[in-house]
């Protein structure tokens, strides 16, 4: 899991572009409420507009109902009606036939003074006919006779009846006329338009993806417009469940499209008038300002990626040029110049870059060289000083051999200190194999194992894996083990024991050289582990802080010798290079 880094290890460069995307962030931000308070608002008007035209529809319609209602109330009172529905057994003939022309003129007079009028009738039992204004005067068995019987015949005492693709309304001589069809001796019927309804909800939609339908209270459907993507089921479920009162607006799904429905009733036919329009015809004439917001994010993101490709070029680039070379000189590489052909800020900035790598090979060759040239004169002071006592003990020991005609032994001795003594003499070679520098190691401690025979015993670990070739400083083990056998021999009979443990994991070599001696002092502890860890200004030559300085000259201040108690009870001396 990457880790997120904070603003202030950002690059400089990525912290421009993020302060740029920041104060792009409002600009984007503000457009989109714009665009989404126009919505809402265009949105509000628009339910505010179908609102107001369905209240308007809803009344013009009643108050054209009335009125045609208030003429069937006077036909059903008209004189020649009554005459003919009561007294016509005492009419002649000629009587009867004006009665009837003087209706059908009456009802022309009706037939014309509503659009929403396509037919007007009366049907007189007595008479024994219907007198109409679309087909005259007519015998009972007609087919407008039949229709009006299907009317009557329906058991809902409703306002508008329809009959097939027909709409009706009928005023009778009757209250109950559903329970005296075959009583009925008077009734006016008048056959409403459809196409002319349908024709005014078409004017009242919002838009191509909206509709209208107009029901009486039973929800009874008298029209609607031809473009009605809602089942009208759905829409009186909703209304039935959300609204109380007799105008308003509520919202629904349908196949996952949101609708918005406003609806009125009127206060004396309780017909009520819908609408509904799809949510997103709203924004429809709002799209050119969202394909502006998304050019403006578009306009935005090409302008953030010219900015960044034109900062890359003259800021970015540049700098990673004086940051790799920062990098090479950590690495201790100062055998490069920045080649530059600007006469800018990074111009001046790569002159200044140049001249400090070069002050800085003038100082190494002052300083660092010098101490290089030190520390070969130290080892070689090292290598010079072979212990006499040593080499007498050694001489000696083979004498004694000799005498007790030990002759395998002394020359194992005599071989051994041969390759010991050649190696401490060879010159030319100041790093060498871990590998080498071990079999050093075990020359010495063979030699002194020879020497004091059951007195001393050595447990050392073999070289781990991988670390054979790694090159470390000539003679560091041998003076450590030469301190080990020094400090490990006491005067009382317990048997000395060295140890020494290697591992070699990150790269890092740890020798530990242990022994279980118990010459070694609290106070002698602190002062040798006070020196090595100021070996560099320690006086000293020659031994351990010979062997500290080296390793630290070579591979920094975290590698070097370092002392501590043994768990054995005498020192502990581990030789860390940190490669």
């Amino acid at each position: 899991m990457k880790k997120i880094v904070s603003f202030q290890k950002m690059r400089i460069y990525q912290k421009v572009i993020l302060i740029y995307i920041i104060l792009m962030l409002p600009v984007c931000t503000v457009a989109a409420l714009i665009n989404f308070e126009a919505t809402n608002y265009v949105r509000a008007k628009i339910m505010e507009s179908a609102l107001s035209n369905t209240a308007s529809y809803a009344e013009q319609f009643e108050n054209d109902i009335s009125r045609i209602q208030l003429q069937q109330y006077e036909i059903i009172n008209n004189v020649d009606v009554n005459k003919l529905s009561f007294s016509s057994f005492l009419m002649n003939e000629y009587e009867k036939s004006k009665a009837a022309e003087r209706i059908l003129e009456r009802l022309g007079v009706i037939g014309y003074s509503s659009n929403y009028i396509e037919n007007v009738g009366v049907y007189i039992n007595n008479f024994n006919k219907t007198v109409s204004f679309k087909n005259g005067v007519n015998n009972i068995e007609n087919n407008e006779f039949k229709e009006l019987k299907q009317c009557l015949d329906i058991e809902d005492e409703h306002v508008f009846i329809k009959s097939g693709e027909k709409l009706f309304l009928i005023e009778t001589d009757y209250h109950n006329q559903a329970a005296q069809v075959d009583e009925l001796r008077l009734a006016c019927y008048i056959q409403l338009s459809i196409e002319e309804i349908h024709q005014d909800l078409e004017r009242i939609k919002i838009n191509n993806n909206s509709g209208a339908v107009l029901t009486d209270k039973y929800f009874n459907l008298i029209a609607q417009t031809d473009h009605f993507n809602l089942e009208f089921q759905e829409i009186k479920n909703q209304y039935l469940s959300e609204n109380k009162s007799p105008n308003g607006v509520f919202s629904m799904l349908s196949e996952g499209k949101k609708y918005w429905i406003t609806f009125n009733k009127s206060s004396f036919r309780d017909v009520i008038v819908f609408t509904y329009f799809l949510d997103s015809s709203v924004t429809e004439h709002l799209r050119i300002f969202n394909l502006l917001l998304v050019l403006l994010a578009i306009i935005s993101a090409i302008t953030v990626a010219i900015f960044a490709y034109l900062f890359d070029r003259m800021v970015h680039k540049p700098m990673r040029k004086v940051l790799d070379s920062f990098a090479l000189i950590e690495k201790g590489n100062l055998s490069f110049n920045i080649e530059h052909y600007r006469d800018d800020e990074f111009g001046y900035l790569y002159k200044g870059v140049n001249k400090m790598v070069l002050e800085l090979k003038t100082y190494i060759n002052e300083n660092y060289e010098q101490k290089l040239a030190l520390q070969k004169s130290e080892f070689k002071q090292l290598q010079s000083q072979i212990n006499p006592h040593f080499l007498y003990n050694c001489f000696l020991n083979i004498r004694k051999m000799c005498q007790n005609e030990d002759y395998e032994n002394a020359e194992l001795l005599t071989q051994k200190l041969s390759s010991y003594y050649q190696y401490i003499t060879r010159s030319g070679m100041d790093i060498v194999p871990f590998s080498i520098e071990y079999k050093h190691a075990l020359d010495y401690i063979n030699i002194q194992k020879i020497r004091f025979g059951d007195r001393v015993c050595v447990e050392i670990e073999e070289i781990p894996a991988g670390c054979n070739e790694v090159e470390v400083p000539k003679i560091i083990l041998q003076p450590v083990l030469e301190n080990a056998f020094e400090y490990a021999f006491s005067k009382n009979n317990v048997k000395s024991c060295i140890y020494m443990s290697i591992s070699y994991t990150d790269s890092i070599l740890k020798i530990t050289i242990e022994d279980n001696g118990v010459m070694l002092s609290d106070e002698n502890l602190k002062d040798l582990q006070a020196k090595l860890n100021s070996a560099e200004d320690v006086t000293e030559k020659t031994g351990l802080i010979n062997v500290c300085r080296r390793i630290q000259l070579r591979y920094g201040a975290q590698s070097g010798l370092f002392a501590a108690r043994s768990i054995y009870g005498g020192l502990s001396l581990e030789i860390i290079i940190r490669l």
